[in-house]
């Protein structure tokens, strides 16, 4: 019995014996194995930020990005499938294989949806774009995809000292790689000229209405760090958090009057991303400043908000509706 399963049966048979008042927790190998799928989820959930952060900055735009990015349902789809038909387990080289994947399958979708608007830039209708890209794009796809499955095959195979520990990490690339790979070449053009047509489609009042969704939002988060503040902390950290709160009702409030001033607000989230990155970067020194505070978790709530505000502020058709008023 692998250890996964044994740890399910054991916390289930504590959880319907032991009395409800009752207090355990698992430790020695489960415990080092729930610490390192943790580390592996955090490494996932970056590695995925920083890809969009970089695809964000070479396309100059916030939506080819996740278009790409919809390659990585895909790719989960032959990885886990193929680990089902062999039987083999979801381990921490499964999971490093996973996280190799966010890399090597989003070239695929960068491959058309970079063509695709070379076409466009060129004069070319959106669909006619799409099949072109397709048509062109399809060789580069499939010789990168294919040098890449073989490249895995002797781990997947098992070869070597401790083949059979690493084998789950070389099935889970190949079998993301193929059905990325076959069904990028079909979801990602369909993706492509859904979100275009919907662009197009989207007028001024779409915009006036992300205005107000996202004033919403940034009271909500005024709302949440107010109540950071008051709960979890103590000392000056409650103060500089009710400034922060204020800060973000504030904007939500220029926000909803579709104010000019609202402008004023780009240094502030220049300043959250980047104490984002700092809590990112050095979780250790913030853990002992701040007992109560999660580092990992915190900075990168920090980082998405300011990249998103200063992203959000910088669109040209949200700009054009703000300096309106």
């Amino acid at each position: 019995m692998i250890l996964g399963d044994a740890n399910a049966l054991l916390e289930r048979y504590l959880i319907e014996n032991l009395p409800p008042d009752s207090d355990w927790e698992m430790a020695g190998t489960a415990e080092l194995m729930a610490e390192s799928f943790g580390y592996l989820t955090e490494s996932l959930i970056l590695g995925i930020i920083f890809v969009y952060l970089v695809m964000a900055a070479q396309f100059e735009s916030f939506l080819y990005p996740l278009i790409i990015l919809m390659t990585l349902p895909l790719a989960a789809v032959g990885a886990f499938g193929l680990l089902y038909i062999f039987g083999m387990t979801f381990n921490v080289f499964t999971f490093i294989g996973i996280i190799m994947l966010v890399g090597l399958v989003t070239k695929n979708g960068i491959l058309l949806v970079d063509y695709t608007t070379v076409m466009e830039g060129r004069g070319q209708e959106l669909f006619a774009a799409v099949a072109e890209a397709g048509r062109v794009r399809f060789r580069p796809v499939l010789m990168t995809a294919v040098s890449t499955i073989l490249g895995m095959m002797p781990i997947a195979l098992g070869y070597g000292v401790g083949g059979e520990a690493r084998a789950p990490m070389g099935w889970a690339v190949v079998g993301g790689m193929f059905s990325a790979t076959v069904l990028t070449l079909l979801v990602i053009p369909v993706v492509y000229t859904l979100f275009s047509q919907l662009a197009n489609v989207c007028t001024r009042n779409c915009h006036r209405l992300a205005l107000n969704a996202v004033a919403l939002l940034s009271f909500i988060m005024a709302g949440w760090f107010f109540y950071a503040a008051i709960v979890y902390f103590q000392g000056p950290i409650v103060f500089l958090l009710i400034i922060l709160a204020l800060s973000l009702a504030g904007f939500s409030l220029l926000l909803f009057l579709h104010s000019r001033l609202v402008k004023l607000y780009m240094p502030l989230f220049g300043l959250l991303a980047l104490a984002g990155l700092l809590l990112l970067i050095t979780p250790g020194i913030f853990k002992e400043l701040i007992p109560l505070l999660a580092p990992v978790s915190s900075g990168i709530l920090l980082l998405l908000l300011g990249v998103a505000g200063l992203g959000f502020l910088n669109l040209p058709s949200i700009t054009a509706v703000l300096e309106e008023k």
